[in-house]
């Protein structure tokens, strides 16, 4: 048994280009997306954007509201990373270690399908 299925997984790649944040294969357990993760990041846990091989982090989708501790943008990340709703407004609460984008950028909220993120903090 691998420790991140023995004791939890705390970060989370996300797989790139457009993916439901909320499906389990949207996620790695490692940067060389390798490993697929067993769950979606939640509030303890640090949604890491952008994995080997990619220079942008996608777009991921919020089904239902979320929380994550803190979202990483990679500096490998060149290409930028929009986190929109599925068409129903949706809340994103990001706990204590927030939000670091090392390169490219972040959109909350799209053009693809109206409206919105709602940001908030815990």
């Amino acid at each position: 048994m691998c420790p991140t299925t023995a004791f939890g997984q705390d970060d989370f790649y996300f797989g790139g280009g457009t993916r439901t944040w909320s499906n389990t294969l949207s996620w790695w357990q490692n940067y060389q997306a390798t490993l697929q993760a067993l769950s979606a990041p939640g509030a303890a846990d640090t949604a890491v954007f952008n994995v080997g091989g990619q220079t942008s982090a996608g777009v991921a989708v919020l089904a239902n509201d979320t929380s994550v501790n803190r979202l990483l943008t990679l500096t490998t990340a060149t290409g930028g990373l929009t986190i929109r709703s599925d068409g129903t407004t949706r809340s994103l609460t990001l706990g204590p270690r927030g939000i670091r984008v090392q390169a490219g950028s972040l959109v909350l909220g799209g053009a693809t399908k109206a409206t919105g993120v709602r940001p908030s903090d815990a």
